[in-house]
């Protein structure tokens, strides 16, 4: 029995990931990260007790809980915002629509290498076939933008610390930042022009890509995302801002948290892992880049699970939950 053209989506995200899969050398990478992670937080959290201190400040940290509720439910928010933006110009549904597909998508991406599992899940938004073709490469305009404005964020976070703050950083990190800040926007800015290098690519004969040649997005409509998704990054840095802040422990302000916060962020995004590790390898990370702030490496790693959990977790089991039912229905 032949599939549904609404069913080819999957084929083609598995075909796509095929011809453009990475070589196997990376995923050794991906998984020797994670076990060096797992050792570094084993090796550190085992040297002290339980201590998650903001436990222990129970009112303080119940004072927050709104707020950082509050705070997840506009990062989830504009992240969907975000993907009505980019993707209604072909296909204008309601709002909760794209939370649904958004939803689908990121569970579809805990399950898959290289999360390729989200493009098919926002392809599922598109129906006719040239539709979903554009819809793949709509999502994969989706999670650049989104870097570029963690970078560009980032960036100036870093600039910050060094020269307001005795922070471990050097002038060639400043550099080094900025070369990949300007690298990711100029690629972001003229990403158009890269299309014709994905015309030269066959899935079995078959060249899925040349309908991108016709695809055109306006400065202006790449600067509103940029902004959105900054609202967004910052939004999120801010939770976990908001949680170290409450463990009272630091003594230092909101303002410098946050910048190490954005630095932390936007440094760990670019380590190689597996996306259901996640927290392994920004807790790790999190204990090394935000140990000026001295706070204990239990409170550190448990605020990141945190912030992760209700970000990222969450949001892919309700998706899990959507998937399922829409099964049932088949």
């Amino acid at each position: 029995m032949k599939l549904k053209i609404e069913e080819k989506y999957i084929i083609f995200a598995q075909k796509a990931y095929s011809a453009l899969r990475t070589p196997i050398i990376n995923s050794a990478i991906k998984y020797a990260v994670i076990i060096v992670c797992f050792f570094i937080l084993f090796q550190r959290l085992s040297k002290s007790d339980f201590k998650p201190e903001f436990l222990f400040y129970q009112a303080t940290f119940l004072q927050i809980i709104p707020i950082f509720i509050l705070l997840s439910l506009a990062n989830f928010f504009l992240d969907v915002l975000l993907w009505s933006f980019i993707s209604k110009g072909s296909h204008k549904l309601r709002f909760w629509h794209y939370a649904r597909h958004h939803l689908i998508s990121l569970s579809l991406g805990f399950i898959t290498p290289n999360n390729i599992g989200e493009y098919g899940g926002k392809m599922r938004q598109f129906e006719a076939p040239l539709a979903k073709l554009k819809g793949f490469f709509l999502a994969f305009h989706f999670r650049t933008v989104k870097t570029v404005a963690r970078n560009i964020i980032g960036f100036f976070a870093t600039y910050l610390l060094f020269y307001t703050t005795d922070s471990f950083l050097k002038e060639w990190h400043l550099y080094l930042f900025f070369f990949v800040v300007f690298i990711h926007l100029l690629f972001y800015w003229n990403i158009e022009n890269f299309l014709p290098l994905l015309t030269n690519i066959s899935i079995r004969g078959k060249n899925y890509f040349q309908s991108f040649l016709r695809i055109r997005i306006s400065s202006f409509e790449k600067i509103k995302w940029i902004s959105l998704s900054a609202v967004k990054f910052f939004i999120y840095t801010s939770q976990l801002s908001i949680v170290l802040l409450s463990i009272g422990s630091s003594g230092a302000h909101f303002f410098t948290i946050w910048l190490y916060v954005a630095f932390y962020y936007s440094l760990a995004a670019y380590l190689p892992t597996i996306l259901v590790f996640d927290p392994i390898v920004k807790g790790a990370v999190g204990i090394f880049l935000l140990k000026q702030l001295h706070l204990s490496d239990w409170s550190i790693f448990t605020s990141v699970t945190l912030v992760w959990t209700t970000n990222v977790a969450l949001p892919a089991l309700v998706g899990s939950f959507l998937w399922a039912g829409r099964k049932r229905l088949n």
